[in-house]
């Protein structure tokens, strides 16, 4: 019986301590809601045509979407010292249960004047014309970046408040708030301020029409497959004006199978 005993208090000792490491073991770090930046196949694609200085000018115009389907916003704050030109944008990654993680430096902001008015984040997005049949021919849309203040695209209820519009008429501003909610969609019209490529000394053939999002991944966030999508167009041109015609359409890099 002592012996049985002993036993029995031996294994109650051991089972404290082992209580006790477990109390002793540090807490789980809180888990980041990260957002996930989904890039929508660029859609109504339209050739625009300008005539000016004896000579016919085509445009490849686009709507460029990208959503937000992670568990996290998207949430960048910008500031500068008074005298520079552009914003340093850092990150707000938030988490469950504290306070958001902070990451400095992920892109910059800089205020653009010509048909926006507003602080653009730089780099987030870009398309590009890549030849499709071979060739080398690759264009490059101008406009870079984006005002980043979405819309519910029915996937979370509607904004109890107006956007900021990314400190639009303010650009003596040393600070700007630009987020992307859960659900949430930025969506560009084509020929919108430069929401469009420039096609003079385009060849007639097939091309891939690329939208990326956050390419440098510089932008923290759940997945970064899913931030290329691709159109593949045919090109023709009728007497210096030219037309397109869309093929393909597909959630990656080119090719489009």
């Amino acid at each position: 019986m002592r012996a049985r005993a002993a036993v029995v208090a031996a294994l109650a000792l051991a089972l404290a301590g082992c209580g006790g490491r477990d109390a002793a073991r540090p807490a789980p770090a809180p888990a980041d809601e990260l957002p996930d930046l989904v890039a929508a196949r660029p859609s109504h694609v339209t050739v625009g045509t300008l005539y000016a200085g004896g000579h016919y000018h085509s445009y490849l115009g686009f709507n460029t979407r990208v959503t937000n389907r992670g568990p996290g916003a998207l949430d960048l704050v910008g500031h500068r010292r008074p005298g520079s030109a552009v914003m340093v944008a850092d990150q707000l990654v938030h988490r469950r249960g504290a306070a958001p993680r902070v990451v400095r430096g992920v892109a910059w902001l800089r205020f653009e004047r010509k048909g926006h008015g507003h602080w653009h984040l730089l780099p987030f997005a870009s398309y590009e014309l890549r030849s499709a049949d071979g060739g080398r021919l690759r264009m490059r849309g101008r406009k870079q970046g984006f005002c980043i203040d979405g819309f519910s695209v029915g996937l979370v209820a509607a904004r109890p408040r107006m956007p900021t519009i990314c400190g639009e008429g303010r650009p003596h501003a040393l600070s700007v708030h630009e987020e992307l909610g859960v659900g949430e969609a930025d969506e560009y019209g084509r020929f919108l301020a430069g929401q469009s490529i420039f096609l003079d000394g385009v060849p007639a053939g097939r091309y891939d029409l690329v939208l990326a999002f956050n390419r440098t991944r510089r932008l923290r966030e759940r997945d970064y497959a899913n931030d290329v999508a691709t159109t593949v167009v045919r090109l023709s041109d009728t007497s210096g004006v030219a037309t397109v015609r869309t093929l393909a359409t597909c959630r990656h890099a080119p090719p489009c199978g």
